[in-house]
């Protein structure tokens, strides 16, 4: 059985006066998706636009306090490849607002970066595809330089690590083909285990899905990665894994899926080289991860939750 964590259930108006108290910003908010946390765009009269998260209840103070320190540095550490924080008008990054059952949310704001989400370009040229393996590159050497680890969670069934475990309890759901090509994906994977984990570990994003990628035009009128955004599944983990979890999504919708999986891995071996060994695991992480985002969709499914957020 998958877990998910409740998102909150704030209206606009409350949301907007916890933002008007603690932000002095006025304007209108736009829902926006989310997993875990309530998501808005708020935009003010004269067009300038922020990104309001009201964190789930269940995620403990010590994640969300850790994550915010961390986009804080990571912002500058990447020149904006990663949206910065917005302080309160007290200076606080994380601020905590009491609605009128006296229920306790943590709120935050984020810069808006512009651009269009990956998922929406179609077709996906080949140096955009290489671009997107160089900015992982660039953000995963960042990331491999914060000095400290995030706390560990609990039930977190999109960790690339809990892939076999995820398509071990979905096999009795599935059934045909798809049950039989999980099985054969599951034994890569099991195969495969005790390599990549004995690789070491680092911050990863987690969750470089085409909705988290979003790509603006240069000067030339040529599309590249602009910003890569949602760090709620930062963890522990070696630093192969997102470059595996950038290229399943990074492939959708394209014509010859393992010609673009060599491009983004190309555009990452450019800024930094894979070791042998990663490279060796890195299309068995792939797969794992693909294998991951049927059988949790396909265990929602069997449990009667919808999520049209998660492919």
């Amino acid at each position: 059985m998958t877990y998910l964590q409740k998102p909150p259930e704030l209206s606009k108006s409350e949301v907007l006066d916890s933002v008007r108290v603690y932000y002095g910003l006025e304007g209108t908010l736009y829902t926006l998706p989310g997993y875990r946390d309530q998501n808005f765009l708020l935009e003010s009269p004269e067009g300038e636009k922020h990104v309001v998260k009201v964190s789930s209840p269940d995620e403990a103070d010590e994640i969300l306090e850790f994550e915010t320190k961390m986009i804080t540095r990571l912002s500058k550490d990447t020149d904006g490849l990663i949206p910065s924080v917005i302080p309160s008008t007290s200076g606080n990054s994380l601020v905590t607002h009491q609605d009128h059952q006296g229920c306790h949310h943590r709120l935050r704001i984020l810069e808006f970066l512009p651009g269009t989400l990956l998922a929406e370009i179609n077709p996906r040229s080949n140096v955009l595809l290489t671009n997107l393996g160089e900015r992982m590159a660039e953000l995963g050497s960042v990331l491999g330089a914060y000095p400290d680890h995030p706390p560990p969670r609990i039930h977190f069934d999109w960790a690339l690590g809990e892939a076999g475990n995820i398509m071990e309890q979905s096999l009795s759901v599935l059934d045909g083909p798809q049950r039989a090509l999980i099985k054969i994906t599951l034994r890569a994977f099991l195969e495969n285990e005790r390599e990549f984990l004995g690789l070491g570990s680092q911050i990863i994003h987690g969750d470089v899905n085409d909705h988290n990628v979003l790509v603006s035009l240069n000067s030339e009128g040529l599309n590249y990665i602009s910003g890569i955004i949602d760090l709620g599944d930062a963890h522990s983990a070696p630093r192969v894994f997102d470059l595996a979890i950038a290229i399943a999504y990074g492939i959708f919708g394209t014509t010859d899926p393992l010609l673009a999986a060599s491009e983004i891995t190309r555009g990452y071996y450019t800024v930094q080289p894979l070791l042998d060994i990663e490279i060796d695991v890195l299309m068995t992480l792939v797969c794992a991860r693909l294998g991951q985002i049927v059988c949790i969709a396909s265990m929602q499914r069997n449990q009667g939750v919808s999520d049209p957020y998660r492919r």
